[in-house]
């Protein structure tokens, strides 16, 4: 499982809070992309399995 994405974001006056948004959005995207590369993954995976599951419930 993948780790939970936290802010680093402290009390500085200095800290780039519009970046540090965006960069956490950027971040939010990435896992968002990544989760349905997976669930395309796993999708595929579980029509391999059906189609083997029928196959051998076939013979």
């Amino acid at each position: 499982m993948s780790k939970t994405i936290t802010p680093d974001i402290t009390a500085d006056d200095d800290t780039d809070y519009e970046a540090t948004v965006n960069e956490m959005f950027a971040e939010m995207k990435r896992a968002n992309e990544k989760m349905m590369r997976d669930q395309d993954e796993i999708d595929k995976l579980n029509l391999e399995t059906n189609e083997i599951l029928a196959r051998l419930k076939a013979a």
